[in-house]
C-alpha cells in the first residue's frame, strides 16, 4: 500500500509541476509576442446563444487593437454598432444608443476588459485578479479557462475560455459561457500585425 501511495504522490506532483510549466511557458511567450504586437486588425464573428431562443445570433465587425489599452469591435452586422474598451472604461453603441461605463462601477465588464487588455498587451498579471485560471497546451495553441471567484460576476459568468494561435500568441477565439447555458463567442480571423490604424475607429461620438 505504502508503495501504491508514494507513486500517486508522485503522479500528482509531475502533473502539478507540468502545469506549473505549461503556465509559465505560456505568459513568457505572450509576454514577448504582444511587445512584438503593437497593433492588431481583424475580422471577427460574434455568435450569441440566449435562452429561449432555437438558434444563435450571429454578428460580425471588424477588431481593432492599440498597444495603448485601446480596443474596438465596430460591427458590420448590426450596422453602427460599437464596442470600444479603454483602461478606463467600456463604451457600448447600440441601436443608436450610447452606454458608458467606468470600469470602477461595473466589475463583469471591467473583467472582461481587463481579460482582452491582458491578453492583447501580456500583462498576465490582469488575468489572475478574481478569476481562478487553467492553461493547457493544444496541437495549435494554448487554452485558458478561467472561472470567476468574485461573486458579482458569478451571477452573470460561469467560465471564460481563451484560444490562443501557438504561431504568434494572438488571440483567436474567447468564449463566454453564461448562465442558463447561454453563451456568447467570438472568432478572430485574418489578423494583421503592426499595421497602421485609422485612431478613429476609437471614438466614442
Amino acid at each position: 500500500m505504502r508503495y501504491f501511495i508514494a507513486f500517486m504522490l508522485l503522479f500528482c506532483t509531475n502533473i502539478t509541476f507540468a502545469q506549473v510549466n505549461t503556465e509559465e511557458k505560456f505568459k513568457e511567450l505572450l509576454e514577448v509576442a504582444s511587445q512584438k504586437n503593437k497593433t492588431i486588425e481583424c475580422n471577427f464573428t460574434q455568435t450569441k446563444k440566449i435562452k429561449n431562443i432555437r438558434q444563435p445570433i450571429i454578428a460580425d465587425g471588424r477588431f481593432y487593437y492599440d498597444n495603448n489599452r485601446l480596443m474596438a469591435m465596430i460591427y458590420n452586422t448590426p450596422k453602427g454598432d460599437k464596442v470600444i474598451m479603454s483602461q478606463d472604461s467600456f463604451t457600448v453603441i447600440a441601436g443608436g444608443k450610447k452606454m458608458v461605463s467606468e470600469s470602477s462601477s461595473n466589475p463583469m465588464m471591467a473583467q472582461i476588459s481587463y481579460m482582452m487588455q491582458a491578453c492583447m498587451s501580456g500583462d498576465v498579471t490582469k488575468l489572475g485578479r478574481g478569476w481562478d485560471m487553467d492553461i493547457s497546451e493544444q496541437s495549435l495553441g494554448y487554452m485558458i479557462k478561467i472561472t470567476p471567484t468574485d461573486r458579482r460576476v458569478q451571477k452573470y459568468v460561469n467560465a471564460m475560455l481563451m484560444y490562443f494561435d501557438k504561431s504568434d500568441l494572438t488571440l483567436d477565439k474567447l468564449r463566454i459561457e453564461e448562465r442558463n447555458d447561454c453563451y456568447t463567442e467570438y472568432e478572430f480571423k485574418n489578423k494583421q500585425l503592426n499595421g497602421k490604424l485609422d485612431k478613429s475607429v476609437f471614438n466614442i461620438e
